[in-house]
């Protein structure tokens, strides 16, 4: 199967139920098969049919191959992979990890923010309302006159589902997710330049939602967390963040419930305006920070699901239980490497000071102490002591 502007085609086996499920998923992205095999340097992933009925996935980008999956499963891997190298084919362009939803005559949000900050959520609720144009619920391309494009992919959403979403007849579902039509997806290709950047701050207990101001700094600093396609140096990288957040509003959403979000940002953004009135002042910088000060001499290893994923000159790190790709940088992918062993905060930070003699040890202990605490809450680490 050959999409437009993937970077690759896709082999498949003649099972009717993956073929459907995958482009049942699929908005106007235009898709062509064909019996001819396409050469490994053209091939962006291989699924092979097992004896069971699931599959095997393998993929130009993931470390090892994915077994045992369900179509659904299977569907899930395909799009990652899909998504990822359209971006990366998009010259000059980036990719986001976010949502990204047009609320009726209102301008284009793009909704980021850490793991279960809810965004999966908060676009499967804004895909009920026929005024709601759903651009994406987890990767975004931006060209490079900064414009978003919408893939024209289903969202995708973590089974149970929440009471809120309602009873929704899904398009492909398993035991674990379910791929949801929107009443109004964007098609592939639809642009729109991204005017409001909304940070997600889920807290149980915080009462009514609530709108602040973003700074301008924490905003760059979002942008670059959800960078997937990274520029050549860190100057390009941010001189492209700024880029894209000149003219926008930036705000975070503080909130608990999902409706009451939902009536929020349609009564800020669904208008032709692109800055509510009543903003509040900006939350504390640690309101958006993420990881768990972990014990010194916890002993740690990688969690057995996770792949590394290769895309261009970057390395990621991504679990089958969420779309979210998470970047290495070059001491991420030192701690990465030695949690082959089980390692502690200690041992790590005692064997990087010696790789890494140039840096501050006071320096390396914080940030593999930030790495590590993140790693862990994403479910990218475990201890075998637990």
């Amino acid at each position: 199967m050959h999409l437009a502007g993937a970077g690759g085609a896709i082999v498949l086996p003649a099972r009717q139920d993956l073929i459907q499920g995958l482009t049942d998923c699929l908005f106007g992205w235009p898709a062509t098969l064909s019996p001819t095999l396409p050469p490994p340097e053209q091939t962006l992933a291989v699924v092979a049919a097992e004896q069971g009925g699931t599959f095997r996935l393998g993929a130009r980008a993931l470390d090892r191959p994915l077994s045992g999956l369900s179509t659904t499963a299977a569907v899930c891997a395909l799009i990652a992979d899909l998504a990822l190298g359209f971006c990366e084919s998009l010259p000059g362009g980036m990719g986001l990890h976010c949502g990204a939803v047009r609320l009726g005559q209102g301008p284009l949000l793009l909704l980021a923010g850490p793991r279960r900050a809810g965004k999966s959520t908060l676009i499967a609720r804004l895909a009920r309302e026929e005024t709601a144009q759903i651009f994406c619920d987890d990767v975004l391309p931006i060209t490079a006159q900064g414009d978003a494009l919408a893939l024209g992919l289903a969202p995708r959403i973590r089974l149970p589902a929440a009471p809120a979403l309602g009873h929704v007849t899904p398009l492909l579902a398993d035991d674990r997710y379910a791929y949801l039509r929107p009443r109004n997806p964007a098609p592939h290709g639809t642009r729109a330049r991204p005017k409001v950047l909304v940070a997600l701050d889920r807290r149980p207990g915080s009462g009514a939602p609530r709108l602040h101001h973003l700074p301008p700094d924490a905003a760059i600093r979002l942008i670059l967390q959800q960078t997937l396609t990274l520029a050549d140096t860190p100057a390009a990288a941010l001189a492209q963040a700024e880029a894209l957040l000149h003219g926008m509003t930036c705000v975070t959403l503080r909130y608990d419930a999902l409706e009451p979000a939902t009536a929020l940002l349609g009564a800020a953004f669904g208008g032709t305006t692109a800055l509510p009135p009543d903003l509040l002042p900006p939350l504390p910088s640690a309101a958006l920070a993420s990881g768990a000060n972990l014990p010194p001499d916890l002993p740690l290893q990688r969690h057995p699901e996770v792949h590394l994923r290769h895309f261009g000159q970057s390395l990621f790190l991504w679990h089958p239980d969420t779309p979210m790709l998470w970047h290495l940088n070059p001491l991420a992918q030192a701690i990465w490497a030695l949690l082959e062993t089980d390692h502690t905060t200690n041992s790590l930070v005692g064997l990087l000071c010696e790789a890494f003699p140039h840096i501050p040890p006071d320096q390396i202990a914080t940030d593999v102490a930030a790495f590590l605490g993140t790693a862990h809450d994403s479910g990218l680490l475990t201890s075998p002591c637990r």
